[in-house]
């Protein structure tokens, strides 16, 4: 194998992802601000949610980027449905922020991965090495993490919704 096929794993499907959310983080309603997101979040749940979203964006840096199966070429199209409705996700609270009241529209950042998630899964269904490897691993792995990553979004929006 060249060093281009080592290039091309899955974590460049998690690179638009990231970018979107480097460049947006700061557009989106203030409840989702640094300041306010960890506020009052036990810090075991932080250190799960960390610990998994590490996992589910790195993983991927171990897989190989193909679209030869019909598993893999069906996880290109979630990917990218899914990556679209997360990104709408975001927009819909940056153009209308009073949807924060709202828990399906504020949460929607936190449940929409699973989407993108289990597309890059179904496209990375193995690894560059030869190591003992299922896609099971990667999907538990992501379902953990939108899990632990829907409670922290949970407990955010009733401290700032007081009425939830």
């Amino acid at each position: 194998m060249t060093i281009s096929t080592y290039l091309l794993n899955g974590f460049v499907l998690v690179i638009p992802i990231l970018l979107f959310n480097i460049l947006f983080a700061s557009k989106l309603p203030r409840e989702f601000s640094p300041d306010h997101f960890d506020e009052g979040v036990p810090p075991a749940l932080l250190t799960s949610e960390n610990i998994l979203r590490g996992l589910v964006m790195f993983l991927p840096l171990l897989m190989p980027l193909r679209f030869e199966s019909a598993g893999q070429k069906a996880g290109l199209l979630l990917y990218l449905v899914g990556t679209l409705i997360y990104f709408l996700s975001w927009i819909l609270l940056m153009r209308f922020p009073q949807l924060v009241s709202n828990w399906f529209a504020f949460a929607a950042p936190a449940y929409t991965p699973l989407l993108w998630l289990i597309g890059i899964g179904l496209i990375g269904n193995r690894l560059f090495f030869s190591i003992p490897y299922q896609p099971w691993v990667y999907f538990s792995g992501s379902l953990l993490f939108i899990m632990v990553h829907v409670w922290h979004t949970t407990l955010v929006y009733k401290q700032v919704t007081p009425h939830a």
